[in-house]
């Protein structure tokens, strides 16, 4: 029969209270007390039921993670990294997707009010900041991801767009390209926007005048990208090379290129961003992010709100990504 914690209170001659904050580590308990209650809880092999301990402390030790898709190699990788730190704190993730139909902010508002979770991890880059600040006077930790954020109450884990496109579209320039073709996401996006800035300072630091039909815009799909490129050949020359703000347009236009006969990187080089695993099976240069560092990143920023009893000043964490280059940016001889 298992051991009830009415027997650890008679065999300790304590309260229930008493041993509740014991086994929750409570700093309210004299040392005496807390040995020999620990010294009958061992003899005993007493096992305390989690659920009742997370229903007194208002826990459920469990995470909610936001994120507008997942089918992708981005979010799954990143989700990865997720899910392996929050298993060795021991804290259980839940996964809900918007699918990118802008009601993230409702979502998240009733995943957070509902109690069903410790705290958030969203990710929704094109989230206005007035909605940030309704989720913010829930009161429940959250971290924002792909988000750069100078709010004190608001950690977030972000990677670097601007060194990223700088870096990517410089990569380019170092292989002798100089009519470089940027495939962007949405106007008003700030991934999109941050990659864009770091590929217009790249060519500013090359002496390369930045030419606006150069730039051509998607909704972060090969599709759209497809239909923004053919809107591009009909009018222009090819390029000497293209960057793709994400490996999805990359991959896609890897594949188009060759069915019209345009050989890369002998006359196009091409490049993505993000560092999803099938680049490698494509031979694509990317700029590869952090991507399971990234999930890490955040759920120990989470985690450590969650068990902290005081208000802290939040993190912004903004990391580095780095070109990894393969075969479709190989140097022309």
């Amino acid at each position: 029969m298992a051991v009830t914690l009415k027997q650890i209170c008679e065999e300790a001659g304590v309260s229930k209270a008493t041993v509740s904050r014991v086994l929750n580590n409570h700093p309210l308990v004299s040392k005496e007390t807390r040995e020999k209650v620990q010294e009958v809880i061992q003899r005993l092999k007493f096992t305390p039921n989690a659920l009742a301990r997370n229903l007194s402390l208002r826990r459920t030790d469990t995470i909610g993670v936001l994120f507008p898709w997942i089918f992708n190699g981005f979010f799954s990788t990143l989700l990865r990294g997720v899910d392996s730190a929050a298993s060795e704190l021991n804290y259980h993730v839940i996964t809900s997707l918007s699918h990118d139909a802008g009601d993230e902010n409702a979502m998240a508002s009733r995943l957070l009010k509902e109690r069903r979770i410790d705290g958030l991890i969203l990710m929704a880059p094109s989230l206005p900041a007035d909605q940030i600040e309704e989720l913010k006077s829930i009161d429940v930790p959250l971290v924002v991801l792909q988000r750069e954020i100078a709010d004190p109450e608001v950690n977030s884990v972000s990677v670097d767009n601007f060194d990223g496109g700088l870096k990517a579209t410089a990569h380019l320039i170092e292989r002798g390209c100089r009519r470089i073709l940027a495939i962007a996401g949405p106007q008003g996006s700030l991934d999109s926007d941050r990659r864009e800035a770091g590929y217009r300072e790249a060519l500013k630091q090359a002496d390369i005048a930045f030419d606006p039909d150069l730039l051509i815009r998607s909704n972060f799909n090969k599709e759209t990208a497809f239909t923004s490129f053919e809107n591009f050949r009909r009018r222009f020359a090819m390029p000497d090379a293209i960057f793709c703000f994400n490996d999805e347009i990359a991959l896609g236009m890897l594949k188009y290129l060759k069915t019209i006969g345009v050989r890369v990187p002998e006359d196009v080089a091409l490049i993505g961003f993000d560092g999803i695993e099938f680049t490698e099976f494509a031979e694509l240069s990317t700029l590869t992010m952090p991507m399971q560092e990234m999930g890490r990143q955040a759920v120990r920023l989470l985690i450590k709100q969650i068990e902290c009893k005081e208000k802290r000043t939040a993190e912004q964490l903004l990391l580095k990504g780095a070109v990894v280059e393969r075969n479709s940016t190989r140097r022309r001889s």
